[in-house]
């Protein structure tokens, strides 16, 4: 693929026939897929709720009545419909209900909101240098917590003037900390219910899959509601168990695998550098619309305004890899209108013809070259008769890999414009970082071209060939890498 994408100079998600289809199909079928996935995966993490909840209800009752507890049989169920400690309380403190969802981020919080007011046992909001003093002394064995308290109470997160941390700065100070968010609610998810569940369910057939339950009447909901909870509550323990054994074996290594971290963050840790954050599921469910926004159903259309009509279309950038001062406006001209005659930045390819004043870097540099070049062999192009045959070469290949590829138009003025300079905005929008990229974006997320740089790279990644003993190397940047990247979890 690199060599693919390399033959013409430009970078170009989602699903290929999402751009082949008109916009109101295409609106459609975003709308209906996204109702029916958040349909079905809401079901699952009610049933799996209630199948917990159950599971500890019947245990507690058998466990009573073995031990002949005292009080009539309505009395003992309704203690055990009561909330116990073994039962999983929600961020505001009662049993998680089916109109609750309780998501990485959300037991973060929550984690975050119990420290906070261990510390601060004045309850004032704020939390006080002999109250953070404290702290440092309670918890002497958790290095990583010690080292962040210790920061703060040195003035790390207070400001001029002032003898306490607000609740915002303490949040601060632990966005810095290398750490894995939404422990439990990942450990859960590795039991897996949801495929015990569907092993109860009703089977559908070769073209419906949920037939089975599509059909049901109202009447049989509750007897399959009832006979699934049943039979799941039977093996849930089990399930349990097991995984709490192989969590507890695995505390050696895990042990390991954390002095290992703290060695080689310390190590090679830079100064100002930042910790590196991996998304969650619940991101990946969302997918990138969550992120960027849904892209514009006329996609030439929609990505000549991103770069031509927003508020940065002229916000002028260089680029830390060739030192090209450009902008979005211009980029786009060079990309999908070139004018004949005209200068654009780093051109032409051959480097001993640039100007003497002109400080870019490279071994060779780009050419102006219409889009229908790329995509037509007999194509009328003033252009192409000042290139070298070098160039006519390379261009003569990614014309036959555009055709295998299967790319559009659209897909190949995408993938011209991410290897060209565009690639710092574009990075801006997804990483969040550095924020002087971020600010030159202005608010402009490039969702359409985005979306279309995604298919023509999974295009172009179905006809290159990546050798099996290919390695490779990617630089971090300042950056130091999180927990998720050490520690292994099975939903990844």
């Amino acid at each position: 693929m690199k060599r693919g994408i390399r033959e013409f100079g430009g970078v170009a998600g989602g699903c290929n026939l999402f751009l082949c289809l008109g916009a109101r199909q295409q609106a459609a079928v975003v709308k209906e897929s996204k109702r029916r996935f958040m349909e079905l995966q809401e079901a699952l993490r009610v049933l799996e709720v209630q199948l917990s909840a159950f599971a500890v209800d019947a245990k507690q009752t058998r466990s009573k009545q073995a031990t002949g507890a005292p009080g009539t049989p309505a009395q003992q169920g309704a203690a055990a419909s009561q909330p116990t400690a073994s039962m999983q309380p929600s961020p505001q403190g009662g049993l998680v209900t089916p109109s609750m969802r309780f998501s990485e981020a959300e037991e973060d919080r929550e984690l975050f909101d119990l420290l906070f007011r261990d510390i601060d046992t004045s309850a004032s909001g704020a939390i006080s240098h002999a109250e953070l003093a404290a702290a440092v002394g309670k918890h002497h064995m958790q290095q990583e917590l010690r080292d962040i308290l210790e920061s703060l109470l040195s003035g790390g997160g207070t400001a001029a003037g002032q003898d306490s941390i607000t609740r915002e700065a303490f949040g601060r100070a632990f966005e810095t900390l290398p750490r894995v968010r939404g422990e439990r609610v990942k450990w859960a998810r590795g039991l897996r219910l949801e495929e015990q569940v569907a092993l109860l369910l009703p089977r559908g057939d070769i073209f419906d899959g949920l037939k089975g339950l599509r059909v049901l009447l109202d009447s049989e909901l509750p007897v399959l509601a009832q006979s699934v909870t049943e039979q799941l509550g039977s093996v849930l323990p089990g399930l349990i168990i097991q995984e709490l054994k192989n969590l507890q074996s695995s505390e050696v290594a895990q042990c390991t695998a954390a002095a290992v971290l703290s060695h080689v963050n310390s190590k090679f840790s830079l100064n100002e550098a930042f910790v590196g954050r991996y998304a969650t599921l619940d991101d990946f469910y969302k997918g990138p619309e969550e992120l960027i926004g849904t892209p514009n159903p006329r996609i030439e259309e929609g990505m000549e305004a991103e770069h031509c009509r927003r508020e940065n279309k002229d916000q002028r950038f260089t680029t830390s890899n060739y030192n090209i001062e450009t902008w979005p406006s211009l980029e786009w001209e060079f990309v999908a209108a070139p004018k004949e005659g005209a200068e654009y930045p780093h051109t032409p390819s051959d480097k001993s013809k640039w100007k003497a004043e002109n400080a870019w870097k490279g071994e060779h540099g780009r050419d102006p070259i219409s889009v229908e070049a790329f995509l037509k062999e007999d194509a009328a192009d003033e252009t192409l008769k000042a290139l070298p045959q070098s160039e006519l070469d390379r261009l003569a290949r990614a014309r036959t890999e555009i055709r295998k590829a299967g790319l559009l138009k659209a897909e190949v003025i995408g993938i011209r414009l991410y290897t060209g300079p565009l690639f710092v905005l574009y990075n801006a929008v997804l990483r969040g970082f550095p924020q002087s990229d971020v600010e030159l974006l202005k608010g402009n997320k490039y969702e359409t071209t985005i979306f279309v740089i995604t298919s023509s790279i999974t295009k172009m990644s179905k006809i290159s060939d990546l050798p099996a003993n290919r390695l490779l190397f990617r630089g971090l940047g300042g950056q130091i890498l999180p927990r998720q990247f050490w520690d292994t979890y099975d939903e990844c």
